[in-house]
């Protein structure tokens, strides 16, 4: 078993096999600087997101964060990229007190759903 494929495996044990994507043309789509991982996890919660960083570390594997792939340049190129760390399926909001003009959410909420969710309150990001 190659380390790609003892990687998959492993992040699939910790995630389950439908959050772990080696398909070429997807990890293709987060490429930083023209290094492509050898797959894609995508992580429900934070708890997932320490069990792989966790296994990441265990395995010496380099990870980068992502989220709908933008900021595919990230200053120094990295020297290898072995796991996309996408956070897109954290995209919750947490808590929410208008009156205090507070928020938390999670990492993967896009901007405009953000900005959708405090309309229906009558606030707004700039």
């Amino acid at each position: 078993m190659t380390q790609a494929a003892a990687a998959r495996s492993g992040l699939a044990m910790l995630v389950g096999e439908s959050r772990v994507v080696s398909d070429p043309v997807a990890c293709a789509a987060l490429a930083v600087d023209g290094k492509i991982a050898a797959c894609i996890v995508y992580p429900p919660s934070a708890d997932k997101v320490a069990a792989v960083l966790k296994y990441a570390a265990e395995q010496n594997l380099t990870v980068i964060p992502c989220r709908n792939g933008t900021k595919l340049s990230v200053g120094n190129s990295p020297r290898r990229y072995d796991l996309a760390l996408s956070l897109k399926e954290m995209n919750q909001v947490w808590h929410f007190e208008p009156a205090d003009l507070t928020m938390s959410v999670e990492p993967g909420i896009k901007f405009g759903n953000l900005q959708d969710f405090l309309a229906r309150h009558g606030l707004w990001l700039p």
